[in-house]
């Protein structure tokens, strides 16, 4: 049976944001017409769409928009998070 991913695994700009940036915010919202966003002390990083088919695909959008933002600001130390984060995961299979 194939070991499912963890959340980190599936979406690690997520997983990268949310331990070294900012946090995230899922769900509807009075004051905001998206359904996920991501925020910095900055102000807001991400807002994806009002609505999406599921939640995996709500995922997959805010990965990606966190994404562009790390690699416009953070993309050394972003590498270096992944490449430790590799690393645990080979060790964790050993």
């Amino acid at each position: 049976m194939p070991k499912s991913k963890t959340f980190a695994e599936k979406y690690p700009s997520i997983d990268y944001f949310v331990e070294e940036i900012g946090w995230i915010e899922i769900g509807d919202d009075e004051m905001v017409s998206s359904f996920v966003r991501a925020y910095s002390h900055g102000g807001t990083v991400y807002e994806g769409k009002s609505s999406y088919p599921n939640l995996d695909a709500a995922f997959q959008d805010l990965d990606r928009g966190i994404k562009a933002h790390i690699n416009e600001h953070y993309a050394q130390e972003y590498q270096k998070f992944i490449k430790c984060q590799q690393i645990l995961s080979h060790i964790g299979e050993t």
